[in-house]
């Protein structure tokens, strides 16, 4: 009896500590993203009310999607890294301390729009998949979305699937009709 009530003991006390380990590799895999885009979350992560998506493809325009919901509304912001910007060709310290060149745009959604947006994505991070390595790409888009503290990133061929599908519904509900109102640059002051 006393076995069996320190075997319980001691598996609750691992599957918290797992807990706290998953929610901090959250931050440690989304900091380094909302560093370089100076997003400002005031230290909280895609809760329930953030959704972040990144994609990030050798020789490809890199982008990160934060949709957040508050009082006001539901804004959305869209960041933009141009292949010959991305990286800058130096080590990561390098990195740190170069500007960091991007475009964005930003917009507001509606209810409707946020609650199919985020259910498509709970879908995604509540499928399950095997993290077989074996079967991952060696020079693929790398993928990564975050919403009420769970993360996915891809490491095998269903997440690279999954995930460039909902980068494409991204694409088609949102980003296609707003880089369309996208006016031309201009270089002059």
């Amino acid at each position: 009896m006393i076995t069996s009530i320190s075997l319980v003991i001691s598996c609750q006390r691992q599957e918290h500590h797992a807990k706290q380990n998953n929610a901090d590799s959250t931050s440690h895999l989304l900091k380094p993203l909302v560093e370089r885009f100076s997003l400002a979350n005031n230290g909280i992560l895609a809760d329930s009310n953030q959704l972040i998506f990144y994609y990030e493809k050798r020789f490809d325009t890199s982008l990160l999607i934060s949709l957040k919901k508050d009082a006001d509304g539901i804004k959305a912001i869209v960041y933009q890294v141009a292949p010959p910007y991305y990286r800058n060709g130096g080590s990561l310290k390098e990195n740190h301390t170069l500007p960091q060149f991007f475009e964005g745009f930003s917009f507001s959604i509606d209810t409707a729009s946020w609650k199919s947006t985020v259910s498509g994505a709970t879908e995604i991070l509540n499928t399950k998949s095997f993290q077989d390595e074996k079967n991952s790409a060696f020079d693929g888009a790398t993928y990564l979305l975050a919403f009420n503290s769970k993360i996915r990133v891809n490491r095998n061929r269903i997440d690279d699937s999954l995930l460039l599908g909902y980068l494409s519904l991204l694409k088609s509900r949102f980003l296609y009709k707003y880089m369309e109102q996208k006016p031309a640059w201009r270089k002059e002051l």
